[in-house]
């Protein structure tokens, strides 16, 4: 299961791997330069079972420099529908809606260094 996670990650959006193990993997999103601190996002689970979401965490937005450009490469490069909300013009800025493989939201949004300062 969470070979698929680390997959959708790594692969389509880019983050680093820095600890795996039977039950367990530890992500970091190397993007933190003007928009903030990096994330690390660790998933674990102990059972073949879908991962509990609870019901307080809602999503994550990771920074791209081009919201359309992203879209057409996960396009290319998905083995199924991830996409959930196309790239639209949303709270100033253009964003993009996904869906990881354990059903967590995750957006992508155009983000300007000079507009976050």
């Amino acid at each position: 299961m969470l070979q698929k996670t680390e997959e959708f990650y790594s692969e389509l959006l880019g983050l680093k791997t820095m600890a795996t193990g039977d039950d367990l993997i530890c992500m970091r999103c190397p993007h933190g330069g003007n928009f903030g601190t990096p994330i690390t996002l660790v998933f674990t689970c102990d059972t073949e079972e879908s991962l509990d979401h609870g019901n307080s965490f809602d999503h994550i937005v990771i920074s791209t420099h081009n919201v359309a450009s992203a879209a057409e490469v996960l396009k290319g490069k998905m083995k199924e529908e991830i996409i959930f909300m196309e790239p639209r013009d949303m709270f100033g800025t253009k964003i993009m809606g996904l869906k990881d493989p354990n059903g967590y939201t995750v957006y992508l949004a155009e983000m300007d260094s000079a507009a976050t300062n």
